[in-house]
């Protein structure tokens, strides 16, 4: 009977002890999250209805994050600024890709003007 005591408080002290142990601060994601939202600022997502929407879901989720970590809450703010990375990404793609079509689509128009001014 005591040794099973024992047993069991000494496993229930490990288990707890592992389940404190605090995840080190993201600081290295904070870092490429904020490139990443940088990277689509420069691209030009705010000219893109889209993009802008995830850049700004991007932004907000930084700001989250830095306020996670300043709570010392490193394991939830890691998640977050993973996401956060992911929206600036596609707030990027979606910024190159509406200037992309932009371009090919003044290129069609100065094609058709070109073809319009040759014609007798």
């Amino acid at each position: 009977m005591r040794r099973t005591f024992w047993i069991g408080a000494i496993a229930s002290a490990v288990f707890a002890s592992a389940c404190a142990t605090a995840s080190p601060p993201p600081t290295n994601t904070l870092v490429e999250s904020r490139i990443a939202v940088r990277a689509a600022e420069d691209a030009g997502a705010a000219n893109d209805p889209e993009a802008a929407h995830y850049l700004a879901l991007a932004r907000q989720q930084v700001a989250d994050a830095e306020r996670l970590m300043r709570g010392h809450q490193d394991w939830t703010a890691q998640r977050v600024l993973e996401r956060a990375k992911v929206h600036a990404d596609l707030a990027r793609e979606r910024a190159r890709y509406a200037s992309a079509r932009a371009d090919a689509e003044a290129t069609q128009q100065q094609i058709a003007r070109l073809q319009s001014e040759g014609q007798p």
